[in-house]
C-alpha cells in the first residue's frame, strides 16, 4: 500500500480518536460540573419512598402552604355525592384521583405476569378518531352507578429470548392487550397501555428555553449521525395556540397546567373551564344521564394549585458521584452514544410567572433533549399525536431513575411499563438508538454492570 495513503489513513483514526474521547470529556465535564445538584438548587438529598414527593428545596417560605394544599388536592379522592366537597367523577372513568395513578408522585405500574386486568395502565385506542363516536380516546374500565364501563381488557405477556454476545441470556416481556368485552360496538383498532410517569422537576422542564429545544433537534440527521431528532407541535388549550410540547410520552402537552386538566379531564372525568363538556361519546346514554354535576367541576382553584404543586417537587440528588466505578459507567453511557438523546445538562432560563423565579437559571441534569425520535417497530403503537408518528417517543428524563424500584415498590420502566429493569429498557431500544442498543449488546458483563451502576446512581 502507498504509504502516503497509509500516512493520510493514521490521521484520520487519530482524528476520529480526538474527536471521540473530546465528546467523552465535554459530556463527563457537564456532569461533573454541577456534582450532584440534579435540580439545582432545587435539589434534595433523599432516598427514601418518599423522594419523589418533596418540595423544591429552594422553595420560598410563603409558598409552602400553596404546596401543602396542592399536595392535599392530589390526593382527592372524587366522588358522585353531591354533598361531598369534590364531586362529578366520571360517569366513566380511569381512577378517581391524580395520586392514585402517580403513586408517592412516582409512576404507575401495569399488571404482573397472569394477574387479571389492567393494574395502573391507561388503555388508549390506536388511530382512535375512528371509534371516537363510541368510546372516546381511551377505554375507560371504571364507571360509577347505572353507568356501564365501555370495555374490559386484560394484558399477556409475550417473552422473548435472547442473548448477549458473551452469551449472558436474557428475557424481555412483549405486551398483549386482549379486549374481553366492548359495551359501544366491536373495538376497530388495535389498543395500547401506557403507565403514569413521575412528576419530580416537571417545573425545570417548563423552563428550559423553547430556542434550545430547537437547537437540539435535527429532523432531517443533517449531521449524519443517525439521530433525527424534531419537537413534537401541539395545540395548547391554555394559550390557545401551538406550542412545543415538552410533557407526555410523545410530548403532547406543553404546559404543566395542559397536563393537570387533561389529566383531570380523561383519567378522572372532572370538567375545568378548559375542558368544560363532560366527555360522554354519542352512543353512550347512561353517562349523559347520570351526570350527578352539570357545572364546572375543577375550578381554576383548584386546577392553579394542583399545578403549582406539580411545579415545584423536588429532583433528587445524584449519589456516589465521587465513584470511580460510577465514573466508568458515565464514560460508558456517553460513549455507546446514549447522551445525544439523553442530554445531561442544561441551564434553566426564565419563566414569564414570578412565582417560579427560584426556578430559573438553574444548572439541571435531566438527561433528556425532549425531542421525538424514532425508536422502532418493536415500541411502536400507531396513535398520532401531535405531529408524532407511532414509533416516536419523547426522550425520557433520567433523573431519579435509581429511586423508582424505592419509590414505586418496583421497577417498570418504558411507556407501557413492559421493562423489569434498566437493562431490559435499554434492550428494547430500536430505531435511531438501535446504534447504541447493539453496543450495550457487544459490551463484556464488567462493563454493561458499569453503565447499568452509573443509571442507578442518577
Amino acid at each position: 500500500m502507498d504509504k502516503k495513503i497509509i500516512s493520510t489513513y493514521i490521521k484520520y483514526i487519530f482524528f476520529l480518536f480526538i474527536i471521540f474521547n473530546t465528546n467523552i470529556n465535554s459530556f463527563a465535564e457537564q456532569l461533573d460540573k454541577h456534582s450532584s445538584l440534579s435540580g439545582g438548587k432545587t435539589t434534595r438529598n433523599d432516598i427514601t419512598s418518599n423522594a419523589f414527593s418533596k418540595p423544591a428545596k429552594n422553595l420560598p417560605i410563603k409558598y409552602r402552604q400553596i404546596f401543602s394544599e396542592g399536595n392535599r388536592l392530589f390526593k382527592v379522592e372524587w366522588g358522585t355525592n353531591p354533598n361531598q366537597k369534590f364531586y362529578g367523577l366520571g360517569p366513566t372513568f380511569i381512577q378517581s384521583s391524580c395520586i392514585n395513578c402517580h403513586i408517592k408522585d412516582g409512576r404507575s405500574l401495569p399488571p404482573e405476569i397472569n394477574e387479571k386486568g389492567i393494574g395502573g395502565l391507561s388503555i388508549f385506542l390506536n388511530n382512535y378518531y375512528i371509534d371516537e363516536e363510541n368510546y372516546g380516546k381511551k377505554i375507560d374500565t371504571r364507571a360509577i352507578n347505572n353507568v356501564q364501563v365501555e370495555g374490559k381488557i386484560n394484558v399477556d405477556y409475550e417473552i422473548i429470548s435472547g442473548n448477549f454476545s458473551d452469551g449472558t441470556p436474557y428475557k424481555l416481556l412483549k405486551p398483549k392487550f386482549i379486549i374481553e368485552k366492548s359495551n359501544f360496538g366491536k373495538l376497530r383498532n388495535r389498543i395500547h397501555g401506557r403507565v403514569a410517569t413521575s412528576i419530580i422537576g416537571m417545573g425545570l422542564i417548563e423552563t428550559i428555553p423553547e430556542e434550545l429545544i430547537f437547537q437540539w433537534s435535527d429532523p432531517y440527521d443533517n449531521d449524519k449521525d443517525g439521530i433525527s431528532g424534531r419537537p413534537n407541535i401541539i395545540y395548547d388549550p391554555i394559550v390557545k395556540k401551538k406550542l412545543v410540547g415538552r410533557f407526555g410520552w410523545k410530548a403532547s402537552k406543553s404546559s404543566i397546567k395542559h397536563q393537570v386538566v387533561s389529566a383531570l379531564h380523561e383519567d378522572i372525568g372532572i370538567t375545568t373551564n378548559f375542558f368544560p363538556k363532560n366527555r360522554c361519546p354519542k352512543l353512550q346514554f347512561n353517562c349523559k344521564k347520570e351526570l350527578v354535576n352539570k357545572s364546572i367541576e375543577a375550578n381554576d382553584y383548584i386546577v392553579d394549585t394542583i399545578s403549582f404543586y406539580t411545579s415545584v417537587i423536588a429532583v433528587p440528588a445524584r449519589r456516589d458521584i465521587n465513584n470511580e466505578l460510577i465514573k466508568n459507567g458515565r464514560n460508558l453511557f456517553i460513549s455507546i452514544g446514549c447522551a445525544k438523546c439523553h442530554i445531561p445538562n442544561v441551564k434553566t432560563g426564565k419563566n414569564p410567572n414570578l412565582q417560579f423565579a427560584f426556578l430559573n437559571n438553574q444548572y439541571i441534569q435531566p438527561f433528556t433533549d425532549l425531542l421525538l425520535h424514532d425508536m422502532g417497530e418493536e415500541l411502536a403503537e400507531y396513535s398520532k399525536e401531535g405531529i408524532a408518528n407511532g414509533k416516536e417517543w419523547r426522550t425520557a428524563p433520567l433523573w431519579g431513575l435509581g429511586l423508582i424500584q424505592r419509590v414505586n415498590g418496583k421497577i417498570r420502566l418504558l411507556h407501557d411499563g413492559r421493562a423489569r429493569s434498566i437493562k431490559e429498557a435499554i434492550l428494547w431500544h430500536g430505531g435511531e438508538a438501535k446504534n447504541s442498543r447493539d453496543k450495550f449488546l457487544l459490551m463484556k458483563k464488567n462493563k454493561r454492570k458499569l453503565l447499568l451502576k452509573f443509571l442507578k446512581s442518577l
